[in-house]
This record gives structure tokens, sequence and C-alpha cells, in this order.
């Protein structure tokens, strides 16, 4: 199943500023920092590419449909088809779907 990647920017990284200030402040962790960087080094000025954590996983459930995730979620069926790269509608149980924020 291929999966879309979350939205992504660049962000310059300013003096005195920690690690963990910049993936509470960027709403992201170190791991999509690293996968979207390399030879990354935190100093300041330089640019990082940052995806962001604007998204939840919805676990498939037996009986559920692209209809009924797409309602619990508030959004539209053909949404969840595109943020998601699904050419069917076709799921199955355990499948993991991302659910992007708005």
């Amino acid at each position: 199943m291929k999966i879309k990647q979350a939205d992504s920017f660049f962000y310059r990284i300013q003096s005195n500023i920690t690690e963990n200030v910049i993936c509470s402040t960027l709403n992201t962790n170190k791991q999509n920092i690293l996968r979207n960087n390399d030879n990354l080094n935190l100093y300041a000025g330089e640019w990082v590419k940052v995806t962001t954590n604007n998204y939840c996983v919805h676990v498939v459930k037996p009986v559920e449909t692209l209809t009924s995730i797409a309602q619990k979620y508030n959004i539209t069926v053909e949404k969840l088809l595109a943020d998601n790269a699904l050419e069917t509608d076709k799921l199955f149980i355990g499948q993991q779907l991302k659910i992007l924020n708005k």
C-alpha cells in the first residue's frame, strides 16, 4: 500500500535552539527530520526539510468501508482515496490509512 507523505516545508534553524524545541515548535519529531535531511548538523542558519505530524492513522476494522471511515472523520471518500494513493475501494482488515488534518 502506497501512502502519501504528509505536508512538508523548509525551516531555517535559529541560534541557541535545541532539537526538542524544534520538534515541539514545528509539530514533528526527530525521525521525520532525519528521514528528510542528509548530513543534518542542526547549526544556526541551516535549512532543514520538515514533515509535519498533521495526520492520524486509522486501522481498518472488520465491516468498515471507505464511506464509514470518511464519515467518521468528516472527510470525503475522494479525499481519503487521494491522501492514501488508493486506486480501489477495497480495504483489508488491519490496513493503515492516514487521515490528514485540515
